[in-house]
């Protein structure tokens, strides 16, 4: 009867043991596999930046069709890196990116005229 506790309670304590380690190793992994692809989306969002000036010089063409070139040069860069992202998340990058830039340069724009039409009232004053 004595072996019989001792051995239930040891199977208790090893079950327990494995099902602790088990939870741990599925959230490690878990964890790494976030790791490594938020990793790869940085790897990606600085490769973003260059794409998007290079499909600015194409003046002839649309939004959309600047849109489908980046992703088009994203997509052979990370096929050559073996980077797995989805199409989708790269496409909202890029139109945050888009957007931040046109916020910006509005915004650089009216600061950098404001000083030239205050200068250009005075001197229309000036004139009168």
């Amino acid at each position: 009867m004595e072996n019989l506790e001792i051995i239930l309670s040891l199977a208790a304590t090893a079950l327990t043991c494995l099902l602790t380690t088990l939870t741990l190793l599925i959230r490690l992994f878990a964890v790494l596999k976030k790791k490594r692809v938020a990793e790869d989306f940085i790897k990606v969002e600085a490769l973003l930046l260059p794409f998007i000036e290079e499909a600015e010089a194409f003046t002839r063409f649309s939004g959309a069709e600047k849109k489908a070139y980046v992703l088009m040069r994203i997509a052979e860069v990370t096929f050559k890196q073996r980077i797995k992202l989805s199409t989708d998340e790269i496409g909202k990058k890029i139109d945050e990116l888009v957007n931040l830039t046109r916020k910006v340069n509005v915004f650089s724009n009216e600061r950098a005229l404001a000083p030239l039409s205050r200068k250009n009232n005075k001197e229309l004053a000036s004139l009168n």
